[in-house]
């Protein structure tokens, strides 16, 4: 069984300097605290952190704040949680996961989490306006919440760049020739879905095309969502061409409705996604979208969570992490393609 007197004979510190880092106090040096730390991987030190807490009065825990349904149906999030675990790892924290049924509760006093004492959460998964949103706000720990823009006394946010991922996606298709693009939002108050349709509108604002609000549809960030809106475009009086879908599983709705009406894709309609989620590149055609890149945000999340709980007072910059878009077999020409200017 590894123990402290080892990692300290590894990093050629004191038995003492190794319990400060793993107990996360701030009087060691930077370079020595990374000593340890690597120290800790290379013997392959597990803390214990029941027995730690016992000692130090505190959880050492970190607390994933998540809603239910976000985490349980949607695969862009199993890669932030990826992310977060590897991040996690030799930190001198434990991840735990707190899980919120959506039904909206009878207020703070249902939010259990505050009993864990847990030292800082990452939020994720929830509207703008909820009733959890608000209450890690109060709740004066240090927080960082994934794809929501929260800033405030420690707290902080990272992000895809999400306007910038739509922008592309819509200018592919205007490359292209397309000229009537729908777009299928999520919850259209939402940020992220704010930060998409302002994407969205740049691209179609560059090309000198007038935003037309019958071809912008909600699809509620799923795949039956998606089939509905699609259902609504087609059955416009002028039906788009191509269609930009805030996710990849609405996207896969537009496919599967597209398909149902005898639509060939890209053939008879281009339709590109957001995500670019495993299934994707599977799906037939491969689906064109936007590429993000959740473990890195996961990673990015718990790095800055950790670099608070270290340094009290401290609260780092926002981080905005780059899409990129992936081109595969949903998008081509229209049947008769107009010039850019026309």
């Amino acid at each position: 069984m590894v123990t402290l007197k080892d990692v300290a004979q590894r990093a050629e510190v004191s038995i003492a300097t190794v319990s400060h880092v793993l107990n996360g106090y701030n009087n060691v040096a930077q370079s020595t605290e990374e000593k340890v730390w690597k120290a800790v991987r290379e013997t392959g030190y597990r803390p214990n952190l029941i027995a730690r807490g016992l000692v130090t009065q505190r959880s050492h825990l970190i607390g994933l704040v998540t809603l239910e349904r976000a985490v349980l149906t949607h695969p862009f999030f199993h890669d932030v949680i990826a992310g977060l675990v590897l991040g996690v790892r030799g930190s001198g924290y434990g991840l735990t996961m707190w899980l919120d049924d959506g039904s909206g509760g009878a207020g703070p006093e249902r939010f259990t989490w505050r009993e864990m004492q847990l030292e800082g959460l990452i939020v994720m998964g929830f509207a703008d306006r909820s009733p959890v949103v608000q209450s890690v706000q109060e709740a004066k720990v240090p927080a960082v919440f994934v794809d929501m823009e929260r800033l405030g006394e420690g707290i902080t946010y990272v992000t895809s760049d999400n306007a910038g991922g739509a922008y592309q996606a819509v200018t592919h298709l205007v490359q292209l020739g397309h000229r009537r693009i729908a777009y299928i939002d999520g919850f259209v108050d939402s940020f992220l879905c704010v930060e998409r349709l302002n994407g969205y509108l740049s691209a179609l604002q560059e090309a000198n095309i007038p935003y037309d609000t019958s071809l912008h549809q909600e699809g509620l960030f799923n795949k039956e969502g998606g089939f509905g809106a699609m259902a609504r475009l087609l059955d416009l009086g002028q039906p788009p061409t191509a269609v930009f879908a805030a996710s990849d599983l609405m996207a896969y709705g537009a496919m599967e409705c597209a398909a149902s009406r005898g639509l060939e894709i890209p053939k008879d309609i281009s339709i590109v996604g957001f995500d670019d989620i495993a299934a994707s590149q599977h799906v037939r055609p491969g689906l064109t979208t936007v590429r993000q890149f959740g473990t890195d945000m996961g990673q990015t999340a718990i790095g800055k969570l950790v670099s608070m709980l270290r340094e009290p007072g401290y609260c780092p910059e926002p981080t905005v992490i780059g899409s990129q878009l992936v081109v595969r077999g949903t998008t081509a020409a229209p049947l008769v393609a107009k010039p850019l200017g026309g």
